[in-house]
């Protein structure tokens, strides 16, 4: 199972949303292994080298997708919005495709994968 097979029931936009996302990580960090985790509610998470070294994840619902990432209290988010309560793992909501700044978003990541 992949990430596309998670979508088939989101709508189109959230599904452009989220390969969009997928193909920014891919292209930037080509060693990343794409994990599927849950049943209705499906997390893909990212990792490097083996899965508990996550790099960031990607979750859909019908509203929004949310990229998170994790290490965030050690990197320049460069302006993301970042919302959520954990420690170190909070996530950014994207509801367009056009909402992603690629260069930022590629920034903030290899700050993450230099760290994990």
């Amino acid at each position: 199972m992949n990430l596309e097979d998670t979508l088939t029931e989101r709508p189109k936009l959230i599904q452009e949303v989220a390969i969009l996302l997928k193909k920014i990580i891919q292209k930037n960090f080509p060693d990343l292994e794409e994990h599927v985790y849950g049943n209705k509610i499906f997390t893909v998470l990212y990792s490097k080298e083996n899965p508990t070294q996550v790099v960031c994840g990607i979750q859909t619902s019908e509203k929004h997708c949310l990229l998170f990432l994790h290490k965030t209290g050690e990197v320049d988010t460069n302006g993301l919005t970042l919302e959520g309560k954990g420690k170190s793992a909070k996530h950014v909501k994207f509801r367009l495709p056009k909402e992603i700044d690629e260069k930022v978003l590629t920034c903030v990541l290899s700050q993450i994968y230099d760290k994990v």
